[in-house]
């Protein structure tokens, strides 16, 4: 009788192991069959050659720098460790000639510094998808005094803007661009605003908004062939409209934005530019 006892015992046992398993591996119904058969655990995003064949480990990867902050701050920790080696290596030269280069990413990192000083037009973008009161007015204001810039304001739905700057900013012209008409219920004297929309102009308008800048793409195709081949420099936005938006130095976003394009040309800002 304990032998049968055991038996059952041990049976239940087994039976609970098994169905315990089961559920370690079922409960997230979004991973497929060869998914669920080895989950790897979750971290960040990484970036791999998916054509390889090869089983690669997160710690083998290379991490995705999707957004201006990881490039810049990756640039920046880059330029300290080569800073390092140099002092360790006792080359006093090329670590003075490295650290100015760190300071002048540090500072417009850290501090609300110009940045420098451009003859070409620099094109910044806002957009939003809507704003939660209609009646509300969205405000850009424009400090960005370091060379000539093209404005773009841009939505789905219709959202009201003003747009200030003070006297030394020099804003060539507005471009507007939605699904419905952008209005601008307030801009500088003499600052032209050209109105782009689906109803506006019989389909010709881009959009876009997020803090994500790959959502903008079609947005920058739109605008290259506007302006000739200008790209967007920065791109503030988000689902939401602010009630302020600031495009120049004040705002660490746009900063780091700014410097993001800097280095992607292979440049960084020095004493000299400003």
């Amino acid at each position: 009788m304990n032998s049968f006892r055991l038996t059952v015992l041990l049976a239940c046992l087994f039976t609970y192991c098994v169905s315990a398993a089961a559920i370690s591996t079922e409960w997230n119904p979004s991973l497929s069959a060869e998914q669920k058969a080895e989950a790897p655990p979750s971290g960040p995003s990484y970036r791999s050659d998916s054509d390889s064949g090869n089983d690669i480990t997160p710690s083998e990867c290379t991490p995705t720098l999707d957004t201006p902050l990881a490039r810049v701050y990756q640039h920046l920790l880059s330029l300290r460790q080569k800073h390092a080696n140099f002092v360790d290596d006792g080359n006093t030269r090329k670590a003075d000639e490295l650290q100015q280069q760190i300071q002048s990413v540090e500072r417009p990192f850290r501090h609300a510094v110009s940045m420098p000083c451009h003859a070409e037009p620099f094109i910044h973008a806002v957009g939003a998808y809507t704003q939660k009161n209609h009646n509300d007015v969205v405000v850009v204001n424009v400090t960005d005094d370091t060379g000539p810039v093209i404005l773009v304001l841009t939505g789905y739905s219709e959202i009201n803007w003003q747009v200030k700057c003070a006297d030394e900013v020099q804003i060539d012209f507005i471009i507007c661009t939605g699904y419905c008409d952008q209005r601008v219920t307030c801009v500088p004297d003499g600052i032209p605003v050209l109105n782009f929309s689906y109803y506006h102009n019989s389909g010709e308008y881009a959009y876009a908004y997020g803090a994500d800048r790959t959502q903008w793409d079609d947005l920058d195709v739109f605008i290259r062939k506007q302006t000739g081949g200008l790209s967007i420099r920065t791109a503030l936005g988000s689902y939401y409209a602010h009630e302020t938006y600031e495009v120049g130095p004040r705002n660490v976003e746009w900063r780091i934005q700014m410097l993001d394009s800097l280095i992607g040309q292979g440049n960084t800002p020095t004493e000299q530019d400003r």
